[in-house]
């Protein structure tokens, strides 16, 4: 996929990113939010306004009844007020499965306490309900904030040029060859390149950076970033199922579908939790009433400090929160992680394999030199025309030498029988002659008769009817960040390793500069998997690649990882994780991100089911009142949630 803003190499110098503030732009979205737990607590999006009022107007009926010589009207009024739709939704949960809600747990234990005479007590579960409620919605607001915001890069629409004029189109209608006006402030519609005009572009929605990129004819854009400078014309190269937005979008849909394994624990603890809560809440006040002469309203008031806290909310809505503030904070570092597995995989790894073309290196490559004992011209033709249809970066390094050298585009008719062979190269007729085009491996499978060349850059051997004409050699400098992303994960503890297909020479270069010790070369995809499963048998395994053969070895990976822009569709469908800018080193904060999150989880459920055991304990000794019991189930809570928000404050510069 060659959808990054890049331009021509005559253009470069004119195509550089220059950093400026974010531009001001609006994004218009209709939202609607939920959650829920296994215990079955629901709670819809609320009017902030409205329930803030709601919280208000409780508070001052519940002073007034205390100041007024605890008026019992007044408290009434006050836990109307403040718990009129927790009851409602109380008793509709006795006719579904979630019996146990937290809002029949809120009734009771509430009610309970206005049937025991503590009225105060009754109206202040609901009133610090209310409060923790409104703080969950506004936390889970705040880390889906970021995430919706990436979804709005989607373009609305396309100003399509017609022999008509300008005419408004869905971008789902665009097909290649279609020519499409960009105004400032609009969104570049599908992939495609610059024909007319000069524009900086806003890349900080797909790549995570806040930068400018500044374009001229010649240069390819990628849908979903906005032109913040003059009106641009642009020929569609994509439709826009294969555009960069699209693959995001659908990307950012796949975010929920894969539970990490605390989350699956909380699921399966929360279901077996409070019932086995229930029936001690019970029998707190049984036992001692019916078989110790125990005083009916001093244990009735204990198991109702055991139904308030035994709602084990602080942990099915902080835990997946933490994940989800996660993906959040990693959508703004240009990077999406495929749900909470992922993220729990990533803070466990132990190895990480890259790919070396395209992932470690920029994968553009350059001619360098064409070896071989007849005419140059006549091989540097053969080469463009073998590798025309295919998408390896070295095609079109050859195709673009092709038209510099000869002025004319390559003729396809003259192209038959045209296959690739996976990890090899390509087999292909060119005016009925036959033309083999790749490595070492592929030129020993037709028994070519060759001597391997001594070179420390890429090497692309041709043979023509089974004879050798030569090699051609090729440079692809290695990512300005990738040395300083392979010492920061060796910092971390994780070992580096290089896996590719390219041959040794070429491999060994590549590592020696990256300080990589760990090296494979000449590797078909079969043989990357087998290195891969060798690695996860001592610990959790990562791959990073880009190219359609990286996909087997993405996918069998613990972690896969695949570039975004230049990636293939193929190998960004099978990763757990896209980095969308292809910056290597958003890989080392990624990690780091989620290590961060782990801990987040970890002290959520230590310290929510400790704070619950304690209270309980101290409950059923009379040391603890319904009060700390609502700290204990909304308190725990909101500490809890506030707590999964710091994933969202990762900062990749500590």
């Amino acid at each position: 996929m060659k959808n990054n803003t890049h331009c021509s190499e005559n253009q470069h110098n004119e195509c550089c990113c220059h950093s400026h503030s974010e531009p001001e732009h609006e994004h218009n979205h209709s939202h609607e939010h939920s959650h829920s737990c296994s215990c079955g607590c629901e709670n819809t999006e609320h009017n902030g306004r409205a329930i803030l009022i709601r919280i208000g107007a409780g508070i001052v009926f519940l002073a007034s009844g205390l100041i007024f010589s605890n008026n019992l009207y007044l408290f009434l009024l006050s836990y109307i007020i403040l718990g009129y739709d927790v009851v409602i939704n109380g008793i509709k949960g006795l006719f579904t499965k979630h019996i146990f809600s937290e809002h029949f747990l809120m009734s009771i234990a509430s009610l309970g306490a206005f049937v025991l005479g503590d009225y105060a007590e009754g109206c202040a579960v609901m009133l610090l309900y209310q409060i923790g409620e409104y703080f969950c919605d506004a936390a889970n607001e705040k880390s889906e904030k970021s995430i919706r915001e990436l979804i709005d890069i989607k373009p609305d629409y396309a100003n399509l040029i017609t022999e008509h004029g300008i005419e408004k189109v869905s971008p789902e209608t665009l097909v290649p060859e279609n020519t499409v006006a960009v105004s400032t402030g609009e969104k570049i519609p599908s992939d495609g390149i610059v024909i007319e005009g000069k524009t900086q572009l806003d890349t900080s929605s797909m790549t995570g950076e806040s930068e400018y990129s500044y374009v001229t004819p010649g240069c390819e854009v990628i849908s979903g970033t906005i032109n913040c400078g003059s009106l641009i014309k642009v020929k569609i190269t994509k439709p826009y199922a294969e555009s960069g937005v699209s693959k995001v979008v659908k990307l950012l849909e796949e975010i929920e579908k894969n539970k990490s394994q605390s989350e699956k624990f909380i699921t399966a603890f929360a279901k077996y939790y409070t019932p086995i809560v229930i029936i001690l809440a019970l029998l707190t006040f049984l036992v001692p009433t019916l078989f110790f002469n125990g005083e009916y309203s001093v244990w009735a008031y204990r198991a109702l400090i055991f139904l308030v806290v035994s709602c084990p909310c602080a942990l099915v809505i902080s835990v997946p929160l933490a994940f989800y503030s996660a993906n959040g904070c990693a959508s703004k570092l240009g990077v999406l992680i495929k749900g909470s597995l992922a993220v729990e995989k990533l803070s466990k790894l132990k190895t990480i394999a890259f790919d070396k073309t395209g992932t470690l290196t920029q994968g553009a490559f350059k001619l360098e030199a064409i070896r071989c004992s007849g005419m140059k011209a006549e091989v540097l033709e053969l080469l463009a025309y073998a590798e025309y249809y295919s998408t390896h970066p070295l095609s079109e390094a050859l195709v673009n030498e092709y038209k510099k050298a000869f002025s004319k585009d390559i003729d396809a008719d003259r192209i038959s029988d045209y296959t690739e062979i996976g990890g090899r190269g390509i087999s292909v007729n060119i005016d009925g002659r036959h033309v083999l085009v790749g490595n070492e491996k592929l030129m020993k499978e037709f028994g070519i008769d060759f001597t391997p060349a001594e070179s420390s850059f890429t090497v692309s051997y041709i043979a023509v009817d089974n004879k050798m004409l030569g090699y051609a050699e090729f440079t692809d400098g290695i990512k300005p960040e990738a040395a300083e992303a392979v010492s920061e994960l060796k910092k971390m503890g994780i070992s580096a390793a290089l896996l590719s297909g390219d041959k040794k020479n070429a491999v060994l270069a590549a590592a020696s500069v990256l300080g990589i010790e760990e090296v494979h070369y000449e590797l078909l995809p079969q043989d990357k998997v087998a290195v891969i499963d060798k690695y996860k048998r001592n610990g959790t395994a990562a791959f990073v690649g880009d190219g359609i053969n990286d996909a087997p070895v993405i996918a069998c990976s613990d972690v896969g990882i695949s570039m975004g822009l230049n990636g293939s569709d193929a190998a960004i469908e099978a990763s757990d994780l896209v980095i969308l800018s292809d910056d290597i080193s958003k890989i080392p904060q990624a990690i780091k991100l989620s290590k961060r999150t782990m801990g987040i989880v970890t002290e959520n459920i230590v310290f929510s089911i400790g704070i619950k055991l304690l209270i309980m304990t101290l409950g059923s000794l009379g040391a603890a009142g319904l009060w700390l019991a609502v700290f204990g189930d909304v308190g725990v809570s909101m500490l809890a949630v506030l707590n999964s928000l710091r994933a969202m404050r990762y900062n990749p510069e500590e």
